[in-house]
């Protein structure tokens, strides 16, 4: 019976270690992923310099500016394994009082259309900045681009257009 006894104390600390283990393991991770934080368009151009990603260098540069808004150019950007995907860094700070959200619209690379999206809403309280990673289809390497034109899109709370800007065009090259 004490044999038999052992045997079970012995599995269970065998399980209660790996159990352990695995939520350790877990924990682990999860600050991990806690202190690396979640990409924006300012991480976007560093975590995308691989081997096989492509990033055009570009400092930061104010390309808009009005009552509402002051928008600059962070950089183009593309990651190994999203073939044909391009990155387009912004940041964009509120002067007015009101929340918004930003979208971009009317994209064009080197004069080619490119429908974008943004992974996670960039949406901006009164007098805060935030930086956004706006993404689309187009397969010309960030370094080889000669321009990028568009108009940056607000919106309000309820979604409704406050404000879409003018073209604005960066040069490149």
């Amino acid at each position: 019976m004490k044999n038999e006894q052992s045997k079970k104390n012995s599995a269970r600390k065998i399980v209660g270690g790996i159990v352990g283990g695995l939520i350790a393991g877990i924990f682990i991770i999860g600050i991990a992923v806690t202190v690396a934080g979640t990409p924006t368009a300012s991480t976007a151009s560093s975590s995308m310099a691989g081997a096989k990603s492509s990033v055009a260098k570009e400092a930061s540069k104010k390309v808009y500016s009005d009552s509402t808004m002051d928008v600059s150019f962070e950089g183009l950007s593309n990651q190994a394994g999203l073939d044909g995907e391009m990155f387009i860094g912004l940041t964009v700070k509120n002067k007015s009082s009101k929340s918004f959200t930003v979208t971009l619209t009317d994209v064009c690379i080197d004069d080619t259309m490119m429908p974008t999206g943004s992974g996670v809403p960039l949406t901006i309280l009164p007098g805060k900045s935030g930086t956004g990673a706006f993404f689309g289809k187009n397969s010309t390497k960030p370094d080889n681009v000669k321009k990028i034109g568009f108009k940056v899109y607000l919106l309000d709370e309820s979604a409704s257009n406050l404000e879409t800007t003018k073209q604005i065009e960066v040069k490149l090259k």
